[in-house]
């Protein structure tokens, strides 16, 4: 089971899932959205009023990859071409270096950006399904459909491992030495490699994508 948010008040959060300045991060979760969708947060790690590394649908429901520092300059921004399919599941994912990031969507490339500085990026928690406007819990950009099977790597995964993601393997079968967060988001909020709590902001259980543990 995946968990549903519904666009309004739901979300799930936790702390810094990758530690400080990190010089190489990877990033997968799978994504279905429900309804109109635009300028929506799927996945934010956040330092103050600053989202760091971000997914999100824009104002015409593209999948959108930005990496900010904590200083908010931008660093890298993707976007792939077309409105998210409505009740389809869909792969995003992306691979961050020191001097490119490469944002994936079904294991497809949908752009590299090679203006990326991996400096002073250093989190104070994540949230899934929206972001905090201003670092005191003041919540907007609600995604409305099921998130789930995300997973933060501290290092560059490969295409290959990308596809494998996207066709359905579970992050903890793609290069296990290098993963630092994995939530199948699965029934109970759990982070199975980490071990850092997950507050449930009232999202609910949903149907989950056919992955293959």
């Amino acid at each position: 089971m995946a968990y549903g948010l519904n666009g309004t008040n739901q979300r799930i959060t936790t702390g810094n899932i990758y530690g400080n300045s990190p010089t190489a991060i990877s990033m997968s979760i799978w994504v279905r959205r429900n309804g109109a969708q635009a300028s929506r947060t799927i996945w934010a790690h956040t330092a103050s009023n600053n989202l760091i590394f971000r997914f999100f649908l824009d104002a015409s429901t593209q999948p959108n990859f930005t990496y900010r520092d904590s200083g908010f300059t931008t660093q890298a921004s993707i976007t792939r071409t077309g409105a998210l399919a409505d009740l389809t599941w869909t792969h995003f994912c992306v691979s961050v270096t020191t001097n490119s990031a490469t944002f994936y969507v079904d294991g497809i490339s949908a752009g590299t950006d090679t203006s990326v500085s991996m400096a002073n990026n250093n989190p104070t928690k994540s949230s899934f399904g929206a972001n905090d406007a201003n670092g005191s819990g003041s919540w907007q950009n609600h995604f409305a459909g099921e998130l789930a099977e995300a997973g933060v790597w501290l290092g560059t995964l490969t295409a290959d491992e990308v596809v494998a993601l996207a066709k359905g393997m579970t992050c903890d079968k793609i290069r296990p030495q290098s993963l630092v967060f994995y939530a199948p988001l699965v029934r109970n909020l759990i982070d199975q490699k980490g071990g850092l709590a997950m507050t449930n902001n009232n999202a609910t259980v949903a149907n989950h994508p056919r992955v293959y543990a």
